[in-house]
C-alpha cells in the first residue's frame, strides 16, 4: 500500500508540474491576455526576405521536421501565403497518415501571417478552432525576430485546454527545431 501511495503521489507531483510549468500559458502581449504557446528566435536577416521564404509552401519540405509537403489547393485563384489562400499540408511523402488542411487569415507584408488549421487527420488529439501565427520583428541591422505561436480562434472546452497543455510541449519542441532549421536556410540564402 505504501509503495502505491509512493507511486501515486509522484504521479501527482509530476502532473503538477506539467500544468505549472506548462508552455500553453497566458501572455499580455498578443491576444488579449488568452494562453498560447510560442517561440522565438532572431534571424540575421530582413524581415521581408524571411516573411517571403515562409510564405512560399515549397520551402517547408525544407525546414519543416513535422511537414514533409504543402500543396496549395487555391493556387489558382489566390497567390500562395495570401488571405484566403488554401493548402494542404502532409507529414508523410506518399500522402498517408497526418494531413491538414490551412487557411491564411491575416496577411500583414513583412510583419505577420495568421493561420486556420483544420480537416486534420490521423492525428492522435485532434482540436477545433487551432490557427497559428508567424510574426516578424525588425530588430535593426537586418536582422529579424520570428515568433511563432499556436492558440485558439475560440476559447476550448476543457478537455481540450488539458490536451493543450499536455501536447504544449511537444508543440514547443517542435517549433524549436523549425526555427532552427529556417534561421539556418534563410541565413544561407543568397542577397
Amino acid at each position: 500500500m505504501k509503495i502505491f501511495k509512493g507511486i501515486l503521489f509522484v504521479l501527482l507531483l509530476l502532473l503538477g508540474l506539467v500544468f505549472i510549468f506548462t508552455p500553453y500559458r497566458k501572455h499580455s502581449d498578443i491576444y488579449d491576455g488568452s494562453r498560447f504557446i510560442s517561440n522565438e528566435i532572431l534571424i540575421n536577416a530582413p524581415a521581408g526576405k524571411v516573411y517571403q521564404y515562409l510564405g512560399n509552401s515549397d520551402n517547408a519540405s525544407t525546414w519543416s521536421v513535422f511537414v514533409d509537403h504543402i500543396i496549395p489547393l487555391n493556387a489558382d485563384s489566390i497567390p500562395d501565403g495570401q488571405v484566403g489562400s488554401r493548402r494542404r499540408c502532409y507529414k508523410n511523402a506518399d500522402q498517408k497518415g497526418l494531413q491538414w488542411d490551412e487557411t491564411i487569415l491575416i496577411n500583414e507584408t513583412n510583419k505577420r501571417r495568421r493561420i486556420s488549421c483544420y480537416n486534420l487527420k490521423g492525428f492522435p488529439m485532434v482540436a477545433d478552432n487551432i490557427a497559428t501565427e508567424q510574426i516578424y520583428t525588425p530588430t535593426g541591422d537586418d536582422r529579424t525576430n520570428l515568433k511563432f505561436t499556436v492558440f485558439y480562434l475560440k476559447e476550448p472546452d476543457r478537455w481540450t485546454f488539458f490536451k493543450t497543455i499536455i501536447g504544449g510541449w511537444y508543440i514547443k519542441y517542435i517549433f524549436y527545431r523549425n526555427m532552427e532549421n529556417i534561421k539556418k536556410e534563410v541565413e544561407n540564402l543568397p542577397l
